[in-house]
């Protein structure tokens, strides 16, 4: 609910502060508002940031896998044993006995498994004496027992290969996360600018088309009054009132366009899609393309090292270089070594006396012993192994063709931005020209020397040529965008206020 009034008040802020009903009012939106607005509302990033968190507490939890594991029980057991006595009867003993112990316990990320474990025992019991004599209670008696105990593998399990192949698994996914963030965060920005840049072309065009409709309903009523003056002939009227259609029928289709953009605009930022009108306030500076080969190849090293696709594969390669490990490790035989130390001691009457034997170390057991295990046809578990390693070939082709991918988008985007530098040098030269040749025919016009086609055409040649000069540097903006977004430098420019159209 929370969350559902910011984004209405937002979008009233916008109407009422931000963006004016028509250009030319109010204050346009900023690069930098838009791309705040996105980053509130985006859910792709909400999701990325989750997913990194997720990574997080999945390392954490790889890293305390190993950490010692403390046991403790407390049992009591009555027992009631019967047995013949000398004279044929039967009788019944009886035990009641108590133990307490403790134990703590670590295994190692190398295989490593140590142990000690403490009890405390006491028991008291009543053995049957001969028929009619009843039960003969003995007296009570106490136990002690310690024991340390250590295996290690010494073939399969030995080592962190294994041990530690879900932290290694954990902090891969991790960095993946990361990458996917800073990757959602980017593209987050690069949709932005690149709607705010679709929209502000789209409204400067619709500027031009009213602007040249106003300058061809001038014309129409200048020569519709010298018609009846008498001074032009009523034919010079039709191409004109036909240019008028044709230029309401074109501002038309703009208006139109424009809507369609505003509300991708709206989409973009994440603010409710309705019939809200959007101005934007941009001027682009024209960025510097690349003149020698020197820059193109360190755009695409940039563009490769901040690539998540790369980064995924690069990931893909490890893992399964970390499943060859965990292969070849469970393609070993099991050979297990074993031993134990273990201190007694016993009392009667007094459980002192139980401690005092045990202080003393009057009682030590020893063990050692070794353990093979041996699949009779071990076929399973080499071709996994082999699996394994087919797949680690099978992962770094595919990172070398992304790579590939990665480097061709750059080149690619390097070549469009460089055109469309190109591009509006003669676009803008075309405009000074076509705006020369608009002002004769126009001049002609008005002395008779020239036909209302001529004007017609002139401004129309003109009209595209502003259009044209118009979707150049948007081209430009747009190319710059997208190629700050393969090199990863997009997030640095949106904090230094260095987007282009700034």
């Amino acid at each position: 609910m929370n969350n559902q009034r910011y984004r209405w008040g937002t979008a009233l802020l916008v109407v009422c502060g931000l963006w004016g009903p028509k250009p030319g009012m109010g204050k346009g939106l900023t690069v930098e508002e838009a791309v705040q607005l996105a980053f509130k509302n985006s859910p792709a990033l909400a999701v990325a940031q989750a997913e990194f968190r997720r990574a997080q507490l999945a390392v954490e939890g790889a890293e305390h896998r190993y950490v010692p594991l403390l046991t403790s029980n407390a049992t009591y057991t009555h027992s009631e044993m019967p047995s013949f006595q000398a004279d044929g009867a039967i009788g019944v003993g009886v035990s009641d006995t108590v133990a307490v112990g403790a134990g703590i316990h670590h295994t190692f990320s190398v295989g490593t498994a140590v142990g000690v474990d403490v009890e405390l025992n006491g028991a008291d019991r009543s053995v049957p004496q001969t028929s009619g004599t009843g039960a003969m209670a003995l007296d009570g008696t106490y136990g002690v027992t310690a024991r340390a105990s250590v295996r290690q593998p010494l073939l399969r399990g030995l080592g962190d290969d294994v041990g530690e192949a879900e932290l290694r698994g954990a902090t891969l996914a991790q960095g993946v996360a990361e990458r996917q963030q800073q990757q959602v965060s980017s593209e987050v920005v690069r949709d932005v600018v690149i709607a705010y840049w679709t929209l502000w072309v789209a409204e400067r065009s619709e500027e031009v088309t009213r602007a040249s409709l106003a300058v061809a309903q001038r014309r129409l009523d200048e020569t519709q009054t010298r018609v009846d003056a008498g001074e032009r002939a009523p034919f010079d009227v039709l191409p004109l009132e036909t240019d008028v259609a044709s230029l309401q029928e074109a501002l038309t289709a703009a208006q139109a366009t424009t809507f369609q953009t505003r509300v991708e605009m709206m989409r973009r930022m994440g603010l409710p899609v309705g019939d809200i009108v959007t101005t934007v306030e941009a001027f682009p500076t024209v960025p510097n393309s690349p003149e020698n080969p020197e820059t193109i190849t360190q755009w695409v090293e940039e563009s490769v090292a901040f690539s998540f696709e790369v980064a995924q594969q690069k990931a893909a390669v490890e893992t399964a270089k970390n499943q060859v490990l965990v292969a070849d490790d469970q393609a070993e035989l099991r050979l297990d070594l074993s031993g134990w130390v273990q201190l007694d001691g016993v009392g009667a009457k007094d459980p002192t006396d139980a401690f005092g034997m045990f202080g003393r170390g009057e009682a030590v057991s020893g063990f050692v012993g070794v353990e093979l295990e041996l699949p009779l046809d071990r076929t399973e578990q080499k071709n996994e192994a082999a699996r394994a390693k087919w797949l680690v070939v099978a992962a770094e082709q595919a990172l070398l063709d992304r790579i590939r991918n990665v480097a061709a988008e750059t080149t690619v985007q390097v070549a469009l931005l460089t055109s469309a530098v190109e591009r509006l040098r003669f676009a803008e030269q075309t405009e000074k020209t076509a705006k020369r040749s608009a002002a004769g025919q126009a001049a002609r016009f008005e002395a008779g020397d020239a036909t209302a086609t001529d004007v017609i055409l002139a401004e129309q040649s003109v009209r595209e040529a502003r259009l044209r000069v118009t979707k150049t540097k948007a081209d430009i903006a747009i190319a710059a965008v997208k190629l700050d977004h393969l090199r990863g430098k997009l997030a640095d420019k949106i904090k230094t206020g260095a987007v282009v159209g700034n």
